[in-house]
């Protein structure tokens, strides 16, 4: 099927290469028997748990991503099916490119379910969020997709902060300060459009942002003092 839907998509931009592409990406993302569109985002009730009791100083951070409920992602089902959710990309990339609001709209549910195993072990948040950043533009923002999108485009930016922050500490990076600061801001928004998904998980990550902000400034102040002494200059 992959490789007809490729010789399809080369030459017909069609409805008839938007459904190929559809069956295409479908295939690669979803068991056999599974319906994309009667898939419902699931109510997941990630929260992350950043140790913030030690300050804006405190080391042991890692334990962010642990919280996420396991719902939120698809994994291998029952029968060993494994989601191949990065070869699916480029079919999607075309039927947001080539679709009506209805393929689109379709394309955003695939997205969501190629995205979901992304946050489970072994996990890849940058590469849950590039997918769920296609998904949030190509939904309809009335949608149930396009919240319960935000809402796991929040999850997977907040817990890449764990993962980079004792080496922004340990390298004193002004850099590294700039990318929290950015990744937690970027949390706080996707977070807050996705609210309606799970009122209780999102109140309690955007209270962690809360939590982690403070610390973030103060590691600007400190390691991005030589930056504003070079512009003076």
């Amino acid at each position: 099927m992959i490789s007809v839907a490729n010789r399809i998509i080369a030459k017909d931009t069609t409805e008839t290469g938007v459904e190929a592409a559809l069956a295409a990406a479908k295939a690669l993302v979803l068991p056999p028997e599974q319906d994309s569109t009667a898939r419902r985002p699931p109510n997941a009730s990630g929260t992350a748990h950043p140790d913030t009791s030690k300050g804006t100083t405190g080391r042991d951070t890692s334990n962010a991503s642990r919280g996420a409920d396991s719902t939120a992602g698809g994994g291998s089902d029952s029968n060993g099916f494994t989601p191949r959710s990065k070869e699916a990309v480029p079919f999607l990339e075309f039927v947001i490119k080539h679709g009506d609001p209805e393929a689109k709209e379709k394309a955003a549910v695939l997205l969501y379910s190629a995205a979901t195993p992304l946050l489970q072990q072994p996990q890849d948040f940058q590469g849950a969020e590039q997918i769920l950043r296609m998904a949030v533009g190509a939904a309809n923002p009335s949608g149930k997709v396009y919240p319960a999108s935000n809402y796991l485009l929040g999850l997977a930016l907040l817990f890449q902060v764990p993962q980079i922050d004792p080496v922004t500490e340990k390298q004193k990076s002004c850099d590294g300060a700039k990318q929290e600061q950015t990744l937690l801001a970027g949390a706080d928004s996707a977070l807050t459009a996705g609210r309606s998904v799970n009122p209780e998980a999102v109140d309690k990550n955007l209270g962690i942002i809360k939590k982690y902000n403070p610390r973030i400034a103060s590691m600007l102040k400190a390691y991005c003092k030589g930056e504003k002494t070079k512009k003076k200059a």
